[in-house]
Parts: C-alpha cells; sequence; structure tokens
C-alpha cells in the first residue's frame, strides 16, 4: 500500500514539474494529493452514510483538523528531509513501458476520484 501511496505522489510530483514552477513542485504535489485524499476519506463516510454530526467535536472542526491530518502526514512523508527526491529517484529507474501503465492507473484513479466526488456531493 505504501508504494501506490507514493506511486500517485510521483506521478503528480512529475506533472507538477512539467506544468509548474520547479521550485515549489513538491509542496504543490503534497498540497494536491492531501486534498485528493481529503475527498476521497469524504465521500467514503458520506458513502456509508457515517454521520459526520456524531463526531466528538463540530463537523466543521472535524473536517479542518482531518485535512491537518493528512497534510502533515504527507508532509513527513514527502518533503522532510527530502524525501520527495528519493522517491523520484526509486521510481523514475522503471521502464517506460511500466511507467506508461502507471500513469494511466494513476490518471484513472484520479478522474475516478474526482468523479466520485461530484456523484457524492450531487447525492446529498
Amino acid at each position: 500500500m505504501k508504494n501506490i501511496y507514493f506511486l500517485v505522489y510521483y506521478k503528480i510530483y512529475k506533472f507538477s514539474l512539467k506544468t509548474q514552477n520547479k521550485d515549489i513542485a513538491e509542496w504543490s504535489s503534497m498540497i494536491a494529493f492531501s486534498t485528493l485524499i481529503f475527498f476521497n476519506i469524504l465521500s467514503i463516510m458520506l458513502l456509508t452514510k457515517m454521520n459526520i454530526k456524531n463526531f466528538i467535536i463540530r463537523p466543521r472542526y472535524s473536517m479542518v483538523i482531518l485535512m491537518i491530518t493528512i497534510m502533515i502526514t504527507n508532509y513527513l512523508l514527502f518533503i522532510k528531509n527530502k524525501n520527495y527526491l528519493k522517491i523520484n529517484e526509486i521510481y523514475s529507474k522503471i521502464s517506460k513501458t511500466r511507467n506508461a501503465v502507471f500513469g494511466y492507473l494513476v490518471l484513472a484513479y484520479l478522474i475516478s476520484s474526482f468523479l466520485l466526488t461530484i456523484y457524492v456531493i450531487s447525492t446529498i
């Protein structure tokens, strides 16, 4: 599971290097990936009809705490100690064929996450 998590970050990071300022690619990738994970968790909570009102603290604050927790976790995994460079080094060695397959799988995950979020929000 850890490898899949790193692979998705790597693909977002590589995309950020091509499209944005290279100086902040690791940060923008981490923020984008954290937001994606947040919406995945939120979609799962809503699909399973988990009542957000049952949280110990107010629902709005619990969502903020969830997002901050995801961001801190991803910071520790990717940014601290420049781990994104180690991840880049590991995944840049994979073959072109596997890289393309992984790229399409990650793209499918991104699109399905986006569509699932839209679907869940529209059913509220």
